[in-house]
């Protein structure tokens, strides 16, 4: 809603529904038998998520703008046997305000500044043999940020700062009709984070960069708890002590445009202290953990060229991802949280060394357009300790063809996995040299339409 010139308001609103049916990971034999099959048990996952945001946008001087956004969050999420009822419920609630001014000055240069309040709850709980356990979260994080963007001549210097402060209150409660323990723990987190960074343009067209960069991460309140598996079906929550992490990165890079071609390059270095790292089974695994120091280094290019109306592109990535020092955490069948193994020199679990996408984007008429993707994801290992091998590399094919009406209805449908390329989700590998598989969907198709006033 335009106010006047110089004020609007814009409302949004988003709710998601869906209804998932998990199945347990495949043994080999399974796997070989039927990829298709659902393991010993199958989990059904019910999401509800719904998410509204008002900014305010106004300009109060000539160079003096006002950006004010306001925005709450809910999400629930049930799980249990399928033709169960639901044996474990999470709840995340998030209300937030985030007023930032941008002050204009010399030649195209500015200075954006702002503070942030989000207001995080998420509750989780389980329902284990003859108790329930509930796991009680709540992180409240003030932020103030700096950003200055000065521009002169060819050159562009930005120099930025955030510092934050993250309150966590933690509780939780085990309940059963013979006995009731209450567990609160409270942390604090303050971290901060800056930026660097110059651009030169030699051309119209093109441009070289420098970055460095230090940031964090805090981790969300529902990171701070595990789900362990119990028994045969069951699983119970278990508090974790997370950290934030943080991470220094330098990058420089190229981008251009040649005749009918844009191109685009990228060299990056990142160090990073304390990464959060998740390892998942299933629904009924989540352990959540830091690793004391990780490093990555790579290259990244982008290439695009236009014929008319057909436009093709092509991307590439190289990422050396490798674990400096660092212990995998892991649970005992009774629940335990104990050290395994170290994972010194190893690589990271699930970051493919190599990816290369090639796609086709051709606009048939002004309101039919067709396009495609094959991609290719280079192997990974399939766990931090870099036992049991690697996950193999795998080529997927997407298409997409959209019509859009005058009316402002567009209809879009799609084939993903077009070749029915046989690959999977993840892998997982025990002490006792067994394997478990995850197959990812085999061709599937989708449909849709969007309106748009």
């Amino acid at each position: 809603f335009n106010i006047n010139e110089n004020q609007s308001l814009n409302y949004k609103y988003s709710y998601t529904k869906l209804k998932v049916l998990s199945p347990d990971l495949l043994s080999k034999e399974e796997l070989e038998k039927n990829r298709k099959s659902a393991g010993i048990s199958v989990t059904k996952v019910k999401t509800d998520k719904s998410e509204q945001s008002i900014t305010y946008d106004a300009k109060l001087k000539e160079n003096l703008q006002l950006n004010l956004l306001t925005f709450y969050q809910d999400t629930t999420m049930k799980t249990g046997d399928k033709g169960e009822p639901s044996t474990a419920r999470f709840d995340d609630k998030k209300v937030g305000i985030k007023p930032k001014f941008k002050i204009s000055y010399g030649d195209g240069s500015s200075v954006i500044t702002g503070i942030d309040y989000i207001d995080n709850n998420s509750k989780r709980w389980a329902l284990f043999g003859p108790s329930t356990v509930t796991n009680n979260f709540t992180k409240k994080t003030l932020g103030g940020f700096v950003m200055n963007n000065y521009k002169y001549n060819n050159f562009e210097f930005n120099q930025g700062f955030r510092y934050e402060n993250a309150e966590y209150e933690i509780k939780r409660n085990s309940k059963s009709k013979f006995s009731e323990k209450n567990i609160k723990r409270d942390n604090n987190m303050n971290n901060f984070a800056f930026e660097l960074s110059g651009s030169y343009s030699y051309s119209d067209t093109g441009r070289v960069y420098t970055r460095f960069e230090r940031g964090f991460t805090s981790p969300p309140p529902a990171l701070l708890s595990d789900t362990v598996p119990v028994g045969r079906f069951g699983s119970k929550y278990v508090t974790n002590d997370l950290q934030s992490e943080t991470y220094k990165s330098v990058e420089i890079g190229i981008g251009d445009y040649l005749g009918n071609s844009t191109i685009n390059a990228t060299l990056f270095y990142t160090l990073t202290h304390n990464e959060i790292y998740t390892y998942m089974k299933g629904v009924s695994t989540v352990t959540n953990y830091n690793i004391d120091k990780t490093r990555r280094f790579g290259a990244e290019i982008a290439l695009s060229q236009y014929f008319g109306k057909l436009t093709l592109s092509e991307s590439y990535q190289y990422i050396n991802a490798k674990i400096e020092d660092g212990i995998e955490k892991r649970y005992t069948s009774a629940g335990n949280r104990i050290n395994g193994d170290a994972l010194n020199g190893k690589y990271i679990a699930g970051v493919p060394e190599h990816k290369f996408t090639f796609g086709v984007d051709y606009q048939i008429t002004n309101t039919l357009n067709l396009n495609g993707e094959v991609v290719y994801t280079g192997s990974s290992y399939i766990n931090n300790a870099n036992t049991g091998g690697k996950k193999s590399g795998y080529v997927v094919t997407n298409v997409r063809i959209g019509y859009d009406f005058e009316n402002g209805l567009n209809l879009y449908a799609g084939v993903k996995n077009l070749f029915n390329e046989k690959y999977y989700n993840t892998i997982d590998y025990d002490k006792n040299g067994n394997y478990s598989y995850d197959p990812a969907a085999e061709r599937n198709y989708y449909l849709g339409f969007k309106y748009t006033l």
